[in-house]
């Protein structure tokens, strides 16, 4: 081991003391309204998600039925046995606050213990005995004799409208116990569990290949290859910097100004309002690209876009986003915790997909998996990390500054800081590596478009 050398994550070369630009006067108009756009997108976010959560109580709740559900089909699928012991011992201790005071929690508590092949809670069935409700009587009588006879049981069962998760499966435990074997697949179909299980398989699948790969890429770096080459922008005089958080300033402001204008006069033109600000978008990185910044040209191929070596960058961009599966899920987890303290709102994009029709999921995966992509990591890679590299004098300094604001101005709020970062350090991280944006905006898509793939697939059955 001790002949190992270190990993080597020295600095590429910097550039020549006579790069062009590096005798430009400084331009502060840049940084100024970069300041202020994002004090204020920040603002925004973080205030409409105050005293929000991301997994409120109903969203959660609802997850955890679905949960149950998919649970419950899986056995549908095994002829009844499914997996032994305890499975829903984890639900059951969730639901022990709210069974304090509802109903509905000690119904689904009960069924799920029966379900796990252990006698009933007597306490939950003491609280539904004495309800004034007829359904509620109705269930605690089904469970309350340990071999009640199937004349006595069924008028209780008509009784159970099935509107609630417990009655529900009350309903399906006892119809089996009296001979009718298929009430469970038609209660709880196994579409969703199938379909659930094949992205969990992917998932897995895609966990074990971003290991492969992180130890492939560890072992290359130890003995001293895979060097970095750069960010495209490497190294820039601060004249350069101001005429890139400038070109930023540009992007950001088209981007707004054109949405007010949608927002305020479009409204009657629902395609057209919400396109507006993407085409002035990509007509604002047309004219950065094509006109100098005050006194300072940047081409595409400058901001590291380009045809040369595509394919090779294409493969970068899909083993880097498998690598970072293993860093996304401890991120992730994070994130689940954080949920629970700080405010946060869940993406409006999702509530979108799950309403949308087949046209309106299209626009929504091209506007996810192509538009943002390309336009976000121009303008954060691209544009923001070397600005913020140069001012600070750190490309790590300059990663995690312009990773924060990608991160900040997103809907999900603070909760949500974690998980996004995380996402943006690795693509910055990839930029720094290849000295291109090709593989930023390939992992940007494949990320966009398997979280959107993922909701449109299984969004109704789970969410």
């Amino acid at each position: 081991m001790g002949n190992i050398p270190p990993i080597q994550f020295e600095l590429p070369p910097s550039a020549d003391d006579e790069q062009s630009g590096a005798k430009l006067p400084r331009v502060w108009l840049g940084w100024a309204l970069i300041a202020v756009i994002f004090l204020f997108l920040i603002a925004a976010s973080f205030s409409a998600a105050s005293g929000k959560r991301i997994l409120s109580t109903p969203q959660t709740s609802k997850s955890q039925d679905k949960t149950v559900e998919m649970m419950l089909g899986l056995k549908a699928i095994q002829g009844g046995s499914g997996p032994k012991g305890e499975v829903f011992a984890q639900y059951i201790d969730d639901l022990r606050e709210d069974a304090k005071k509802s109903p509905n929690a000690q119904k689904l508590r009960v069924a799920l213990r029966v379900e796990d092949g252990k006698a009933p809670f007597a306490e939950d069935l003491k609280n539904l005995a004495n309800s004034t409700d007829e359904q509620d009587k109705a269930f605690s009588q089904l469970y309350d004799k340990k071999d009640i006879p199937k004349a006595e049981a069924e008028p209780l069962i008509a009784k159970l409208d099935g509107k609630d998760l417990g009655e529900r499966v009350a309903s399906v435990q006892f119809k089996e116990k009296f001979g009718d074997k298929s009430i469970r697949s038609k209660t709880f179909p196994a579409e969703a569990a199938l379909k659930f299980g094949i992205f969990g398989l992917l998932g897995c699948t895609g966990f074990l290949a971003g290991v492969v790969l992180l130890g492939i890429f560890t072992t290359q770096r130890l003995a001293g290859g895979l060097k970095p080459l750069g960010m495209p922008q490497h190294a820039v005089p601060l004249p350069v910097a101001d005429r890139l958080a400038l070109a930023a300033s540009i992007i950001m402001c088209t981007y707004l100004g054109l949405g007010l204008v949608g927002e305020r006069y479009l409204q009657s033109l629902p395609v057209v309002d919400k396109v507006l600000p993407f085409v002035g978008i990509f007509v604002a990185i047309g004219f950065i690209c094509t006109q100098p910044i005050m006194g300072h040209r940047f081409t595409l191929e400058s901001l590291g876009i380009s045809k040369q070596g595509l394919g090779k960058r294409i493969a970068w961009g899909i083993g880097s986003y498998f690598a970072l599966i293993p860093i996304l899920l401890v991120a992730l987890f994070v994130v689940t915790i954080l949920a629970k303290i700080l405010p946060g709102n869940a993406h409006p994009v999702g509530e979108e997909v799950l309403q949308a029709n087949g046209l309106q999921a299209l626009g929504l995966l091209v506007m996810a998996a192509v538009i943002a992509p390309i336009w976000e990591e121009f303008m954060f890679r691209g544009l923001l990390f070397p600005a913020f590299s140069a001012v600070t004098k750190s490309p790590v300094l300059g990663a995690v500054i312009s990773c924060f604001l990608f991160a900040a101005i997103h809907p999900q709020g603070p909760a949500g800081v974690p998980l996004l970062m995380t996402l943006a350090l690795g693509m910055c991280f990839i930029s720094y590596q290849t000295k291109s944006l090709i593989p930023n905006m390939v992992m940007h898509a494949i990320n966009n478009a398997g979280a959107l793939l993922m909701l449109m697939l299984l969004g109704k059955d789970f969410f």
